[in-house]
């Protein structure tokens, strides 16, 4: 991973600079070839943010280098002054934004297809009835013959400086299950519910996948930001579920 300052910290290299950006797009390229999308989607994305912040930076200061009076212009009524040049170090920042910038962007932009990609391949479904409180619950994921069990919880309060919601949902393994033609969600759900009994009723999702994909990568994080934006939909600010949305049929 670059390091978030990497673009305006010594050594003030640019060799050095294209050298670590081009090793960490070629690293966010072999996860992407491999449909890994985390965490690299995430640090792209912080990459850009950091970048543009520092490129806003750089063209605010250049207005504030005023060296000496040099004339008046009338047409605009005001005075005009020779611009102070930037120190050698500035200016390799400057090359690298132009350098780095695009080249980020449009893996960022390459990533977010992927995941959009990936995303109209899943297909989360509540398991049951569901309680009138969402925050907490049961997360099941289906690939092939094996099904693992997950605990997920949601804070009320989301970060708005979250790259991605699903940063935002807590998950815990429970545990693994076979998985055949004959099984039935709402088995599992009442295995879990016997095994690791709770004060309250608690929510299950599930999501299948239809194919093989990197569990801790791709999977997971997907489903997470599935069941965000599912519950998210479904629940008022108090974080109950409305009442048109608690009504649910099983699932099978």
């Amino acid at each position: 991973m670059l390091n978030r300052h990497w673009a305006s910290t010594p050594a003030f290299d640019l060799e050095l600079k294209r050298y670590q950006l081009l090793a960490f797009l070629q690293r966010v390229q072999r996860g992407f070839d491999a449909e890994k999308l985390y965490p690299y989607l995430t640090e792209l994305r912080q990459q850009v943010a950091d970048l543009v912040t520092l490129q806003q930076g750089r063209e605010a200061s250049q207005g504030l280098r005023q060296g000496d009076v040099l004339g008046f212009d009338l047409r605009q009524a005001r005075l005009m002054r020779s611009v102070v040049p930037d120190p050698d170090e500035l200016g390799v920042v400057d090359e690298l934004l132009a350098l780095a910038l695009p080249d980020l962007q449009q893996q960022a932009q390459w990533g977010a297809e992927l995941r959009r990609s990936l995303l109209n391949e899943l297909e989360l479904r509540p398991v049951g009835l569901q309680p009138m409180h969402q925050y907490e619950g049961w997360l099941l994921l289906f690939a092939g013959t094996e099904a693992r069990a997950y605990s997920y919880t949601i804070p009320w309060v989301v970060s708005s400086a979250a790259f991605d919601t699903a940063a935002e949902v807590r998950t815990q393994y429970v545990t693994s299950f076979s998985w055949g033609p004959a099984s039935r969600l709402e088995q599992v759900r009442h295995r879990l519910e016997r095994e690791r009994p709770s004060p309250f009723w608690v929510a299950t999702y599930a999501l299948e996948a239809g194919r093989e994909l990197p569990r801790m990568e791709t999977l997971l994080p997907l489903a997470r930001h599935l069941l965000f934006a599912r519950i998210a939909q479904l629940t008022g600010p108090d974080g109950r579920t409305r009442p048109s949305a608690a009504e649910g049929s099983p699932s099978h």
